[in-house]
């Protein structure tokens, strides 16, 4: 099966298991997945890149509303009017009888149609400009923003997957230690009835079998718990039922130093770069505030109208361009020249946003300078104490043979012989802990560089 095929039917089994279904039918939702194929679903799935896909889309379509700011405007208009002017009262010498006769004249009524169109285009605004670069940088950071997603759901899938294989080891541990708690009953109970041991050993082998069962129920919750985490982490069901096919992982070192790692983060890592753009935007932004209120801009326009008041004739369109028709042209330069000290508010607000964006790229360079330093110094932690403890898990394991010997011949205390397992288990513990630690802090080392710690040749 080619490797698009197999990616293609792992997005098509997520896309089943995460709808919603009755809860009867939910033993049958497994899946048996690699690393690598919970990254690819997750890649798909996650919500959190679709979030930032949709932020970097808003990005562009801002370019493009400062862009389109710079093309020409054109409207049309038609209007039509009627007025009617009530009589007015008069005064006529009557040749008749010698006298001024008051008397009323009639309506006027009069009316217009008219037709026109404009034009409008800007020639030169500084102010404008600035914006369209500024939005250019926001869309870039928001194209880190997308990958710094990526990086993040990329290290949060590791993360889970190796606590789920953490969980799933301490569970056998758990496991076994209740079944050689058990076992020890029984062996108490036998001697017991022999006269052999005395029923405080007894009750103690209880009491032993009764904790180690409730810490296997902590640990079967735990297992359920980091299985549902890791399938919510690939955008499915927190009811799927999450199997890790990969289960063994190589204790080695990192394959890249503390400078180069630095190096590449602060050269590449998402996070800085973005921050980089968004302090980049502001300071255009502060040239576009500042060019606003000390530029002038400039616009082009023209007009055409057409009226035809009312009695006259339209003979058709060829009378649009022959008569009653007026047009102009012309450019417009408009001077800012003074609003009220508002421009001068604004920039100083403008300024104080470029200062503490250029403020947080400097503390993100720091952080992350903090953070390679902390992974390195967890990893050589982890790996020594890796080494510590496979040697205190060997020591344990002879040590609870010879008190188990000891106890058995009557040589030593039931007491001793439960601490020795105690030790044992927990020495256990902590190597399986470590370990998977040891993977999760090499993933960790991943996202703060920015990818994988080894760069491909391509």
């Amino acid at each position: 099966m080619s490797h698009v095929l197999k990616t293609a039917l792992l997005f098509a089994v997520a896309v089943v298991l995460s709808a919603p279904v009755p809860a009867e039918e939910t033993a049958s939702r497994d899946m048996h997945l690699g690393l690598s194929e919970c990254i690819e679903i997750a890649l798909g799935n996650n919500t959190a890149i679709t979030q930032s896909r949709f932020s970097r889309e808003i990005a562009v379509a801002q370019i493009d509303a400062r862009r389109n700011a710079f093309l020409p405007s054109l409207s049309s208009n038609y209007s039509i009017s009627r007025s009617v002017t009530g009589p007015r009262e008069g005064a006529i010498f009557d040749q008749t009888t010698q006298t001024i006769v008051t008397t009323l004249g009639e309506d006027r009524v009069g009316g217009s149609q008219s037709v026109g169109s404009s034009l409008s285009i800007t020639i030169f605004n500084a102010a404008r400009l600035a914006n369209l670069a500024a939005s250019k940088k926001n869309a870039r950071a928001a194209e880190m923003d997308l990958s710094g997603s990526r990086h993040q759901t990329v290290f949060q899938v590791k993360q889970r997957y190796f606590i789920l294989l953490q969980r799933l080891e301490q569970l056998e541990l758990a496991k076994e230690q209740v079944s050689v708690s058990e076992e020890s009953l029984r062996r108490e109970k036998t001697m017991y009835e022999i006269g052999s041991r005395t029923i405080a050993d007894v009750l103690s082998a209880e009491s032993q079998l009764a904790t180690d069962r409730v810490a296997l129920i902590a640990r079967e919750n735990d297992v359920a718990i980091a299985r549902s985490q890791l399938a919510f982490s690939l955008g499915l069901s927190p009811e799927v039922n999450i199997t890790p096919t990969e289960k063994t992982f190589s204790i080695a070192p990192p394959p890249i130093t503390y400078r180069e790692s630095l190096e590449r983060a602060l050269e590449g890592h998402p996070e800085i770069l973005a921050q980089r753009h968004r302090m980049l935007a502001s300071r255009d932004q502060l040239r576009a505030t500042k060019y606003s209120v000390r530029f002038p801009s400039i616009t082009g326009n023209a007009r055409y109208g057409w009226q035809l008041n009312r009695g006259e004739s339209f003979s058709g369109v060829e009378d649009l361009f022959v008569k009653n028709y007026s047009y102009s042209a012309g450019i417009g330069v408009s001077v800012p020249i003074f609003n009220g000290l508002t421009a001068e508010n604004d920039i100083k607000v403008q300024k104080l946003e470029y200062l503490r964006n250029r403020e947080q790229l400097d503390q993100a360079k720091r952080q992350q300078a903090m953070d390679i330093r902390l992974t390195f110094l967890n990893l050589e932690r982890l790996r020594r104490s890796i080494t510590a403890n496979e040697a205190a898990v060997k020591a344990a394991e002879e040590n609870f043979r010879l008190q188990d010997q000891r106890y058995n011949l009557g040589g030593g205390t039931f007491l001793e012989r439960q601490l020795a397992q105690f030790q044992l288990f927990g020495a256990r513990n902590q190597l399986v802990q470590d370990r998977f630690q040891y993977q999760i802090e090499l993933a960790q080392l991943e996202q703060h560089v920015g990818g994988p710690l080894v760069q491909s040749d391509e």
